[in-house]
């Protein structure tokens, strides 16, 4: 069998933002942002993407993290997808330096947007987890 793959070659721009500051002993801010800017059109990628996080450390046993995360428009053949923005939620509780439980709420809103022609993202979904260390 034979396979082919088509490469472009693109002059690309990118802009990367970074901010962290701790508020106090509890709270914290975290904020990125990517820019992009090619010389062609490239299918499927945002221009931009930012996340917002704001992690709530209680006693160090229990951490919440609530974040917001947006990607842009983006272009594909003859349209566009819509922005997306996304809303998600994650606990931590660490009982000891080897045992710790996680849970994270992704998708808060529910959005069900194209990620791709004809493919719908993940509406609201979670993850449980336990992390054991020997």
């Amino acid at each position: 069998s034979v396979q082919s793959s088509i490469f472009i070659d693109v002059w690309q721009l990118h802009v990367d933002l970074n901010y962290d500051r701790r508020i106090n002993s509890i709270v914290r801010v975290n904020a990125t942002a990517d820019y992009y800017n090619w010389d062609k059109e490239v299918y499927h990628k945002p221009n931009v993407t930012a996340c917002l996080s704001a992690p709530v450390n209680l006693r160090d046993k229990i951490k919440v993290v609530p974040v917001v995360v947006y990607n842009g428009k983006r272009e594909i053949v003859g349209a566009q997808l819509p922005v997306q923005l996304h809303a998600n939620l994650s606990m931590h509780y660490s009982y000891s330096e080897q045992l710790s439980a996680y849970l994270h709420f992704n998708n808060i809103t529910n959005s069900k947007q194209d990620l791709w022609v004809g493919y719908q993202e993940v509406g609201f979904n979670g993850v449980v987890g336990l992390n054991f260390s020997f």
